[in-house]
């Protein structure tokens, strides 16, 4: 989950909210690695989390100088990192999808029955412009508007993406290999700021 925010938070051309989108992608990463390496048996089925051993050995390496044993200071690198990334996670993860001056989460959207909203999350709510559609997940900027729409229509699954004001990336697309492009696009106009 916290990669998925991650990727909204780099797809929004806010400054502040790609950051936080990088962080919750990198934590996610590191989460997945250590999951992987716990299925695999590494490390007497203990897994590796790459940032809270380099934590760790950062730890160690700083109590040495005070004289403290190493272990101490390994321990403490590793309780330390523990706690920040859960902080820093949820900071992040709440920086990417509250927008300014708007509630944080309802039900019924833009006057229509149904759906839910969830900061810049909104979905599952009869789309207004394809009359037997419906949209299944929102993604807006800071401003309130649409930056990525996956929606039904016509009975199937299409995507919708634009960079507002510049361009239009993906129109009713269905293809996987369109809409895999399309998201690359926004994600690197997203991460320019």
């Amino acid at each position: 989950m916290e990669g998925a925010v991650g990727v909204i938070g780099i797809l929004i051309p806010e400054p502040g909210t790609t950051a936080a989108g990088i962080t919750c992608v990198v934590l996610a990463v590191n989460n997945l690695v250590d999951g992987f390496t716990q299925l695999a048996g590494t490390n007497q089925g203990n897994g590796i989390n790459l940032l809270g051993e380099a934590s760790g050995w950062s730890g160690a390496k700083i109590v040495g100088f005070f004289n403290v044993d190493p272990a101490t200071g390994y321990s403490a690198g590793k309780m330390i990192f523990a706690a920040s990334s859960l902080a820093v996670g949820s900071v992040a993860s709440i920086k990417i999808l509250m927008i300014p001056g708007r509630a944080a989460i309802g039900a019924g959207v833009g006057g229509q029955p149904g759906g839910y909203y969830l900061g810049r999350l909104s979905g599952l709510y009869k789309s207004a412009r394809a009359g037997d559609g419906m949209t299944i997940l929102n993604i807006e900027n800071n401003s309130g508007q649409w930056i990525l729409r996956f929606v039904t229509h016509g009975g199937k699954l299409v995507v919708n993406g634009r960079i507002v004001g510049v361009e239009r990336v993906l129109q009713h697309s269905g293809d996987a290999k369109v809409v895999l492009k399309g998201l690359i696009k926004l994600l690197a106009h997203g991460s320019k700021f």
